[in-house]
């Protein structure tokens, strides 16, 4: 919450004291809400947030107010513009019968001439407010689970709960400007710890069930070329997270109606696996048969 002074008496003023011959309210406290600072994704590749030149940290919003170069302060347009001419309007914009009257958050009003739009910039809101989409930490699940272990060349299946595959959005309101932000899933990019590429699956993937035969398939598996053994600390450490395709849409007062933001990682979080070979060399030469019991090594 945000304490301003000054507030001007078209915008819901408390009843007395307010000023005739300016029309605002006489040293009046009014609490208004302040969004919460928002947080952003995890490693995300996308465009950066916008910077304001000018603005504290180059910040270009704060709650729902804006950074105006103009005011020199996080402003938003007046609800409700008092009448050109107007004792209201002479005490802030003078003589001018065009333009907007804005408000910083300090409380102070100011006047902007017609043509230096007040509207701000829809694809920055847009920007900032892909810190605040809910972007999904997937649940990363393995076939056979980092309880067991694996062997190379075993096609491991590997997934994530359907219902963390869906589509996440955030809304932000400026003024008379509301920004939708939605982030569809894209894909996940599975790290399998082993040094190769990362694996990209292009669905949630399809969850391995107890009782399915060998001829079970999925779109998302993996297969290790190599053992665990010479990995530290033994096993072999997945990392996973959701891609986005982000887009924006405006309604309100918008200096655009939408458009595309590019693609954004979300949260990253990690498994493991242990990966055995299923023949090995003892060291007096002769071969055996591994233990499809050998322990996993992972915590």
């Amino acid at each position: 919450m945000v304490t301003i002074r000054s507030v001007p008496a078209w915008a819901d003023c408390p009843p007395d004291p307010v000023d005739e011959q300016t029309g605002l309210c006489a040293s009046v406290d009014v609490t208004i809400p302040v969004d919460p600072q928002p947080t952003g994704p995890v490693g995300n590749p996308g465009p950066g947030a916008p910077s304001c030149p000018g603005a504290p940290g180059g910040e270009c919003q704060h709650g729902n107010s804006w950074w105006s170069s103009t005011g020199q302060c996080y402003a938003r347009p007046l609800d409700s513009q008092p009448a050109v001419g107007s004792p209201a309007w002479q005490a802030i914009a003078g003589d001018a019968t065009d333009g907007t009257l804005l408000a910083c958050i300090d409380g102070e009003i100011f006047y902007v001439p017609q043509g230096e739009s007040p509207i701000p910039d829809a694809r920055t809101i847009a920007l900032n407010a892909v810190k605040q989409v809910p972007f999904v930490t997937p649940d990363l699940q393995i076939a056979p689970p980092p309880t067991y272990h694996s062997y190379i060349t075993y096609e491991n299946w590997i997934w994530i709960p359907n219902g963390q595959w869906r589509t996440v959005e955030a809304r932000v309101s400026v003024g008379g400007t509301t920004v939708t932000v939605s982030a569809e899933p894209a894909r996940t990019q599975w790290n399998m710890g082993d040094g190769k590429p990362a694996k990209n699956c292009y669905d949630a993937g399809r969850p391995w069930a107890k009782g399915m035969d060998e001829a079970s398939k999925t779109a998302c598996s993996y297969a290790y070329e190599d053992t665990s053994v010479d990995a530290e600390p033994g096993y072999f450490t997945i990392t996973g997270q959701l891609f986005y395709d982000v887009r924006w849409s405006c309604t309100g007062a918008c200096s655009a109606p939408g458009g595309p933001l590019g693609e954004y990682s979300g949260p990253s979080t990690t498994s493991c696996l242990t990966v055995y070979q299923r023949q090995t060399v003892n060291t007096n030469g002769s071969t055996g048969q591994l233990s499809s019991h050998a322990p996993s090594l992972c915590p």
